[in-house]
């Protein structure tokens, strides 16, 4: 089961929430698990060299086809819960919905749009983080299920054909 993070420098206090979560998930499920990083996220592959599999960054015109190449079972949206992190978007989230992935995300406002058990999975802290990872890697059919709920809200409430009207209205 290949679970993915995406990843910048702005997520360096993030690396730590992973590296738990790697720690804890490696050792319930050893080699049944895969973790896949797509970033600059240095110090976790230095760390991790023998059990990550590192993308670097690409250019942005090609990073919906560099993404949609790592062909991830379960997205990871990590946040520690601070004022800059307040004011983050959902846009790992939207990401791992548009391509079908279901995703864990951290309990902040950045997730407010996800519904926990529906349109993703929502945890409070490290504990918690590791078993809803864990829930996604035991059962497919919850992979599925809430793949299925995610990317038909994603592309409900963030389609930039019926949204853009929006923007401009904004503006």
């Amino acid at each position: 089961v290949r679970i993915g993070w995406t990843a910048s420098s702005s997520h360096f206090n993030e690396i730590w929430i992973v590296d738990r979560l790697m720690t804890s998930l490696y050792e319930k499920y050893g080699d049944k698990i895969e973790f896949v990083v797509l970033g600059d996220i240095i110090d976790l592959k230095n760390k991790w060299k023998d059990k990550l599999e590192y993308h670097q960054f690409v250019d942005l015109s090609v990073y919906p086809l560099k993404f949609a190449s790592l062909e991830l079972d379960i997205g990871i949206c990590p946040l520690v819960n601070d004022e800059f992190n307040n004011y983050k978007s959902a846009l790992k989230w939207s990401e791992f919905a548009a391509l079908g992935i279901p995703a864990v995300c951290s309990k902040n406002l950045a997730y407010e749009c996800v519904e926990d058990g529906v349109t993703g999975l929502i945890a409070g802290n490290d504990k918690e983080f590791a078993e809803k990872v864990g829930l996604l890697i035991d059962s497919k059919q919850l992979r599925k299920n809430i793949a299925k709920n995610a990317f038909e809200k994603n592309y409900k409430d963030f389609n930039l054909k019926t949204n853009a009207k929006l923007w401009v209205d904004a503006y």
